[in-house]
């Protein structure tokens, strides 16, 4: 399933709860603003059993490349390979 989460601000034990119940055949994308939230939070919903992405031009129009450059286990997607996982991944739950 992909997760996708667009929002710079969630409920930190509602995320939490998300996050418990992934598993290896999900995948996460943060993307818009909601790089902002992993940029902040990124201690507490590092990759464990899913995948873990954010889109790279959203990371790059907000400034933080510092947060994701240097974290190899994020990986940074295109639009292009967005798509893909759209295709790969479903059903798609948005939040």
């Amino acid at each position: 399933m992909l997760y996708t989460f667009s929002q710079s601000q969630y409920d930190l034990a509602e995320m939490t709860k998300i996050w418990q119940n992934l598993t290896e055949q999900d995948v996460v994308l943060f993307w818009q603003n909601g790089v902002n939230f992993l940029a902040k939070n990124l201690i507490h919903f590092r990759p464990s059993l899913c995948q873990v992405c954010v889109l790279k031009n959203d990371v790059e129009a907000r400034g933080l490349n510092p947060y994701f450059d240097k974290n190899m286990e994020i990986q940074q997607l295109s639009m292009d390979d967005f798509v893909v996982l759209t295709e790969k991944y479903y059903p798609q739950l948005a939040f």
